[in-house]
């Protein structure tokens, strides 16, 4: 019985630190949105989170910047820039349940997503750029259900539950190798990085 439970254990731990390291091999060192983005999807997709749901929200910004609650003039507290990061691009990427109205006759800039990837069966979405959308992806938004047919409104749901958790991350510019995932509620920015990334 011992023999049968040291073949397990081992097998699991060859198992896991395999997966890891495939895993970390596919992750890019440099590169722009696209790369940055795609290692944060990558790395989500070894969360307990990925396992929760099937469609997601993917939110890039090239700078970080965090807010503090600050006291403006006339005595009320407002959520303030503090601080700026540069050499941080942060990617937040949260379940959604939003649906966007399309209408077949326009395919030019909406209020629809226009990129999006496909990971064991569960589509991560955002927006890229101005341009139009693609054929392609209108016909995946519709396999999974994103897309009301002519309706006037921009925005039917936005598919936001502010209680549920999300992930965020924090890739250094110069290294995309280097990166922190934080796994909250808590808007992006709305709380310190610590340690400090990327300085």
């Amino acid at each position: 019985m011992r023999v049968i439970l040291n073949r397990v254990l081992i097998s699991t731990i060859l198992l896991v630190w395999f997966g890891c390291a495939t895993q970390k091999s596919q992750l890019h060192k440099s590169g722009g949105v696209n790369e940055v983005i795609e290692n944060a999807i990558l790395d989500f997709s070894t969360t307990r989170i990925f396992n929760k749901g099937s469609i997601f929200s993917v939110n890039y910004n090239d700078n970080h910047e965090e807010f503090a609650l600050q006291q403006a003039i006339d005595g009320i507290y407002e959520w303030l820039p503090s601080k700026s990061n540069e050499n941080i691009s942060t990617v937040s990427i949260t379940m959604s349940s939003a649906k966007f109205p399309y209408n077949s006759n326009d395919l030019g800039r909406s209020s629809i997503p226009t990129a999006y990837k496909v990971v064991e069966d569960k589509l991560f979405y955002w927006w890229e750029g101005d341009g139009p959308i693609s054929e392609e992806a209108i016909e995946i938004f519709k396999r999974y259900d994103l897309l009301v047919l002519n309706s006037p409104s921009s925005i039917l749901d936005s598919g936001v539950d502010d209680s549920q958790k999300g992930v965020h991350y924090y890739f250094c510019k110069n290294d995309l190798l280097s990166y922190k995932r934080v796994i909250t509620s808590k808007g992006l920015g709305y709380y310190s990085l610590d340690p400090p990334l990327c300085n």
